[in-house]
């Protein structure tokens, strides 16, 4: 029998010396911990979508769970349940798609011994049906350079002072990357290179942090819970 971990278990990592405290009970797959004293570790994940100020991803080694359900509903019915045949790797906050589940349910909690999992309510737009999926994504939030608006910036070499310009490149409202003109010494100019946008599939390395809290976008007092965050403010992805 595998063990089972409760909010307020610590776990000290003599290899990283870092400490952890569990945050969401479950078992070794279904818990959640994090680190104490502000840190966090450095993971890989890979872009799913763009989100705006920041990209939606998931993590390295965390593949989706695949399940299916115990308990049936119909097709417009109310649910803000379901019971699953196995609950191992299903933690609150993940996505859940499937026969029925519209776009953007989210997992409320999870009892492991009923292998109950809480949702947010939807109506169902089809009859229950085959195995349900449940993903966790993580948001990242992007470098400066894309996240934000740059008007210009200036350093100073042995051929003079050179301004650069940028110029927004957007996909509906959102900013996808920016052109970056430099001028230089009052009579040379050139379109030196682009800030590319992150594709479907590209890599990106960011560390976890233990909350924050960032708007939606500058000067936005709406915010979105993003935990993880750039970590070299490299303007790509690999």
């Amino acid at each position: 029998m595998s063990a089972y971990y409760r909010v307020g278990h610590l776990y000290m990592d003599t290899t990283a010396n870092a400490l952890y405290r569990c945050t969401t009970a479950g078992d070794k797959n279904s818990s959640v911990w994090a680190p104490i004293g502000g840190g966090g570790s450095v993971g890989q994940y890979t872009f799913v979508s763009d989100g705006g100020d920041y990209i939606v991803a998931t993590a390295a080694g965390f593949s989706p769970v695949v399940t299916t359900l115990l308990t049936s509903f119909t097709n417009g019915a109310t649910v803000t349940s379901m019971t699953v045949a196995s609950i191992g790797g299903i933690t609150a906050g993940q996505t859940v798609s499937g026969a029925g589940v519209p776009a953007g349910v989210t997992v409320a909690s999870v009892n492991p011994s009923t292998k109950v999992v809480a949702i947010a309510s939807f109506t169902a737009t089809a009859a229950s049906g085959g195995s349900y999926t449940f993903t966790a994504y993580a948001k990242i939030a992007k470098p400066p350079k894309i996240r934000c608006s740059i008007a210009s910036e200036t350093y100073i070499d042995g051929t003079g002072v050179h301004t650069f310009t940028y110029t927004a490149v957007t996909s509906g409202s959102v900013v996808q990357a920016y052109t970056r003109t430099n001028n230089w010494g009052g009579v040379n100019s050139e379109v030196e290179n682009v800030t590319p946008a992150y594709l479907a599939g590209d890599l990106v390395y960011a560390m976890s942090m233990p909350a924050l809290n960032m708007p939606v976008s500058p000067g936005s007092s709406t915010t979105v819970g993003v935990t993880l965050l750039d970590i070299h403010d490299k303007d790509w992805a690999t």
